[in-house]
């Protein structure tokens, strides 16, 4: 360009030539690609900020749970109508010290929390937490197992999505074609001592020929056997 090409270019567009190519490589956003990046930050916050909340969720719940099976163990009927007729178990140190953990639990809150993770409930037991029913003495020992063990594995859920959403972020500065490894991606299985692990849908079957066992199961399997 001569001289005074870029003198015109300047007069009539108020750009220099350098900055008119480096608008055709980066163009500006429109309004709509405003909206979306905008919508899409508020959603990884959230995601974010949520994932704060959960070891101190999943430590309220591990607790819950160890008292269930003591309890379970040592009082015989565990929980449930029958064995709180007259409300005998209530009476009890035991039974009140489970009650007050139980009512510490938030379920319904928990649900709300994690809303954005319906896509990952797989299993009855992670449809029982996310219909947020709560934890009680009321209960059988069996749905009160479910309610926790279910809350715990959307808990461990929402922390993996947020850590994938977190990385992928960081290699491509925003959410334009993330797709989640995580919803509707992975199974909760429960190893002989308890632990929860999330696993990829495709491997579930390696894992339970390894000792695992769907979470399904594992409440019904351990906990009766437990009471």
């Amino acid at each position: 360009k001569t001289q005074a090409d870029i003198a015109n270019t300047r007069a009539t567009t108020g750009k220099t030539l350098q900055e008119i190519e480096n608008l055709k490589k980066n163009p500006p956003k429109t309004g709509f690609e405003k909206s979306v990046e905008a919508t899409q930050g508020k959603a990884f916050a959230e995601t974010q900020n949520n994932a704060i909340k959960v070891d101190d969720q999943i430590a309220q719940l591990d607790d819950a749970y160890k008292s269930l099976i003591d309890f379970s163990k040592s009082s015989p009927g565990g929980t449930g109508p029958i064995a709180n007729i007259f409300g005998v178990k209530r009476l009890t140190e035991s039974g009140q010290r489970l009650e007050a953990k139980f009512k510490a639990i938030d379920i319904k809150n928990m649900a709300q929390t994690f809303q954005g993770m319906s896509k990952a409930v797989d299993s009855e037991t992670e449809r029982r937490a996310w219909s947020a029913t709560q934890p009680s003495l009321s209960n059988d020992d069996v749905v009160n197992a479910e309610i926790l063990l279910g809350s715990k594995a959307i808990a461990l859920k929402a922390k993996e999505e947020a850590a994938a959403q977190s990385a992928y972020v960081s290699t491509h500065q925003n959410l334009n074609g993330y797709e989640s490894p995580i919803l509707g991606k992975t199974s909760a299985l429960v190893s002989e001592s308890g632990e929860i692990k999330i696993v990829p849908t495709a491997h579930v079957n390696d894992f339970l020929k390894s000792g695992y066992m769907k979470i399904d199961d594992y409440a019904n399997t351990k906990i009766r056997g437990a009471s």
